[in-house]
């Protein structure tokens, strides 16, 4: 289930930049072949604040902290638990090497 829940934050958020991008796409052409016609560039108006509002919440849910996974703690850039003995590497991904 956790797998699931994952993918849709990665398959909503593409989608949605795809239909505001082919939709923009249209409109804005559409609205250069009417040059006269002001709805069309209504339109483009529109669409532009809706790829922003789009892009907002994009930045948002990428500074929301996710379900299950610590939130930042001070200003601890690598720590280790537990007894290490003999030649142990943590390497920078946190990844345990012994040698």
């Amino acid at each position: 289930m956790t797998g699931s829940r994952s993918g849709g934050r990665v398959i909503v958020p593409t989608a949605a930049v795809a239909v505001v991008g082919s939709a923009m796409a249209v409109v804005i052409n559409l609205a250069t072949e009417w040059k006269t016609e002001p709805w069309a560039w209504v339109a483009v108006a529109l669409l532009t604040a809706v790829a922003a509002g789009v892009g907002l919440w994009l930045s948002r849910a990428q500074t929301r902290p996710q379900p299950g996974l610590p939130e930042s703690g001070g200003d601890v850039s690598r720590s280790a638990i537990g007894t290490f003995e003999g030649s142990t590497v943590i390497t920078g991904d946190g990844n345990q090497v012994q040698r």
